[in-house]
Parts: structure tokens; C-alpha cells; sequence
């Protein structure tokens, strides 16, 4: 795998899912933050679009893409989060060192699998394969009527178990990722306060930067131009 500061010099232009089906999202928002959540997101909503766009199967809701060459290391068929279950895949994308560095997707359709064996079919990947950037490697089931449905995305060092900003896409990327968020891009408690800048990974701390170890108020790229 190619060092993860290969992506300072050729930084990806996919991102997880099509933009243009995004409701809404924010960023990584790291534990320095006043909201801090291990993960970005990207939110859909049933109230507001037509899911699925077809027939019933999979492959009529949004496309889950490659953000990177890599090797899927792990599938989550389905798995609890309080009253919710979920699903997702792990990616292989680069190393630090020794240490490979996973891009998690971690799909969340905000109700319980409908049935056994319903999530694993949104999954087209398996562990061991090889993928291209913009590969579809999934699908997001979007439940008609639940408004918040979301992927859930980060980078992983799979050697210390921590998630840390998906610090990989190219400045105008990024900035097109920004003009989604809406009422998500916000670092408040009590309302529509403290709107968050154009960014990756929001307060992290020195654990969280995939490239050295040292906190950022607002990560990009090393380098890399958002505004």
C-alpha cells in the first residue's frame, strides 16, 4: 500500500457517494470540538427524495464508490448501535509505517435491519477484493418515511483501533463537500452557532491527524487550498 502522504501530493476527487444526493453533512469532528464525533457524514431523507429510484433492489438506491485504490479488509453485514443496526465496509487505502490505514464507510439507515441477510444484499464487495477509485462497492438503503439516513465515514489506523479525519481529498473536493452541509455544518450545542469553515476534520487532536502528530483547528491537506 502506498504511504498515506502519497494522498498530499495526488489527492482523491471521489468522494464516498454522489454529491448531488447528498440532504445535507458535516465533517470529522475531532475531540477537541464541542460536538466531537469520530466521523463525517453524509445525510439523506426520504421525506425529501424518492428512494429507491426503480424497483426495490439495491442497486435502485445511491451508489457507495471507492474513494481510493485499495483492498476491502473488512465487511459488517449488519451490527447493533442502540436500537438501530447498521452495515459497512472497511477499505485497505494506505500505511503509516507498518500500520495499514483503512477508509471506513459506515452505512446507517437509522432503523433495524428488516430482515435477516437485507443489509449484507446493499453490499457488493467482499473481504480480499481490489477496487479502483469510483468502483461501486455498495449501496445506502434509505427505509421510506426515515428522514437522517447517513453514511458514516473516517479514516482508521488499524493498528491503534483510532479513527482520525478522512483527510484525503483534494481542496476543491473538500469545498464542494462544504456546500452540502446546511444545518449539519455547525460546532454547537444550543442552535445554529459556531458554523464550522471549510474542512475535513474539525478540532482534532494529535491522534486524529493522518499525517503527523500534532492537533489542527481546520485540516484539509497539507498545503491544500479549500477557500
Amino acid at each position: 500500500m502506498p504511504d498515506i502522504r502519497t494522498f498530499v501530493d495526488n489527492p482523491s476527487e471521489q468522494m464516498p457517494v454522489d454529491l448531488l444526493l447528498a440532504r445535507s453533512g458535516h465533517p470529522f469532528k475531532g475531540k477537541n470540538a464541542k460536538t466531537p464525533h469520530p466521523g463525517a457524514h453524509i445525510a439523506f431523507g426520504t421525506a425529501y427524495e424518492n428512494w429507491p429510484q426503480g424497483g426495490e433492489a439495491p442497486s435502485n438506491y445511491p451508489p457507495i464508490l471507492a474513494v481510493a485504490d485499495g483492498v476491502v479488509s473488512k465487511v459488517i453485514d449488519t451490527a447493533a448501535d442502540g436500537p438501530n443496526d447498521y452495515y459497512g465496509v472497511h477499505l485497505t487505502i494506505a500505511a503509516s509505517g507498518t500500520a495499514p490505514i483503512d477508509f471506513e464507510y459506515r452505512l446507517e439507515p437509522m432503523t433495524k435491519e428488516p430482515s435477516a441477510g437485507f443489509y449484507a444484499s446493499f453490499i457488493t464487495v467482499k473481504v480480499g477484493d481490489r477496487v479502483k477509485r469510483g468502483d461501486v462497492i455498495g449501496y445506502v438503503y434509505l427505509p421510506d418515511g426515515v428522514d437522517g439516513s447517513l453514511l458514516h465515514f473516517n479514516l482508521v489506523n488499524t493498528a491503534t483501533g483510532e479513527p482520525m479525519a478522512p483527510a484525503i481529498f483534494s481542496g476543491p473536493t473538500i469545498a464542494a463537500f462544504y456546500g452540502t452541509w446546511k444545518e449539519q455544518g455547525f460546532d454547537s450545542t444550543e442552535g445554529f452557532t459556531d458554523p464550522i469553515p471549510i474542512c475535513i476534520g474539525w478540532k482534532i487532536d494529535a491522534s486524529e491527524n493522518p499525517y503527523e502528530n500534532r492537533a489542527e483547528e481546520c485540516l484539509a491537506l497539507p498545503g491544500s487550498q479549500v477557500g
